[in-house]
């Protein structure tokens, strides 16, 4: 069954849902993104069960984000996370690094379709 971004009803802005609906990325790009946010949110949660270190699902999340974050390198983790976890769109992330304009926005879309490629093959979504 093909994942649909209007099943997703979150809080905030939500790049990874816009990009997808307006077909700007693929249905394993959009796995992947969503991966890389669950494993984000579950590495950073506190657990008052295990105050004295992380269970072993945060331990997993951990070393995934690891093996992502390697991967993709210094800059496209940054991308990664400023979109995904900062709900930041292209143009800001543009802005953010002095490139603002529509070039700009232009180049860190391209760049986070390339970074979301990436981790499509990291988590074992790429076709």
């Amino acid at each position: 069954m093909p994942l649909r971004a209007s099943a997703i009803k979150p809080s905030a802005p939500d790049p990874l849902a816009n990009l997808f609906a307006r077909g700007r990325i693929d249905e394993a790009q959009y796995a992947a993104g969503r991966q890389f946010q669950k494993h984000f949110e579950l590495a950073d949660k506190r657990r008052p069960e295990q105050p004295d270190g992380l269970a072993d699902d945060q331990v997993k999340a951990w070393q995934m984000l690891t093996r992502c974050y390697q991967t993709l390198g210094q800059d496209g983790s940054a991308i990664v996370c400023d979109v995904l976890i900062h709900g930041m769109s292209a143009g800001e992330v543009a802005k953010s690094r002095g490139k603002a304009g529509q070039d700009g926005g232009r180049f860190y879309r391209m760049r986070l379709q390339e970074c979301l490629r990436t981790l499509a093959e990291v988590y074992g979504f790429a076709h």
